[in-house]
């Protein structure tokens, strides 16, 4: 696959991840590919985490969430949002952070149990 499809492949996800954030009123924009910093600069620092985007038919996740990592600052959390063709994407994110997600929801009445 030549480089500049490969950009157009990352920048469509990055760009669904972008705009599915706009649309639950997050404000945030999608890098320029070669851009340092996470792919998804949030612009109201209003999100708790950092976005590493891939998309890829074999991810390296540990090399995506060290580079996620390595964009993390201010107490906000590294993530890593991936997908391969034909598929819906997914999202890896550290345990803690996610048994944080799950305290909230049981907190907030809102679990289906």
């Amino acid at each position: 696959m030549k480089t500049s499809s490969c950009k157009a492949k990352g920048r469509k996800l990055q760009n669904q991840v972008r705009d599915d954030l706009l649309a639950l009123g997050f404000k945030v924009r999608s890098r320029i590919m070669g851009e340092s910093g996470s792919d998804i600069e949030d612009l109201g620092d209003t999100l708790p985490v950092v976005i590493e985007a891939k998309n890829t038919e074999k991810i390296q996740i540990w090399k995506a969430m060290e580079q996620a990592i390595s964009n993390a600052k201010n107490g906000k959390v590294a993530v890593v949002v991936f997908k391969k063709n034909g598929k819906d994407p997914l999202i890896v994110l550290p345990w803690a952070y996610y048994l944080t997600l799950l305290a909230k929801e049981e907190l907030s009445g809102r679990s289906s149990s």
